[in-house]
């Protein structure tokens, strides 16, 4: 009998032990999961951010060309100007 409660007893303390594992790896297996939630939030509001630089370049670079397309223009009335101004001159 005495044998019989011994190995009752080693199995209570292995169940007990088996019971703090579980536990423990509960415990991990939880912060794994916030970590994994964290990391697609902070996925999400990168790709946000990217789209939203994405846009802003865009937008940069259409006003980039719209200022080329001005400058442009300036000179090129600026020459006529001064084609302008060296025939008057010719003329005096």
């Amino acid at each position: 009998m005495a044998d019989l409660d011994r190995s009752i007893a080693n199995l209570g303390d292995k169940i007990d032990e088996l019971a703090v594992q579980v536990s423990a790896l509960t415990d991990t297996v939880t912060r794994v999961e916030r970590s994994i939630e964290q990391m697609a939030e902070d996925t999400k509001e990168l790709r946000a951010l990217v789209q939203s630089q994405h846009e802003v370049a865009q937008t940069q670079a259409e006003n980039i060309r719209s200022l080329s397309a001005s400058v442009a223009q300036t000179i090129a009335l600026a020459q006529q100007q001064q084609a302008t101004v060296d025939r008057l001159l010719a003329k005096n």
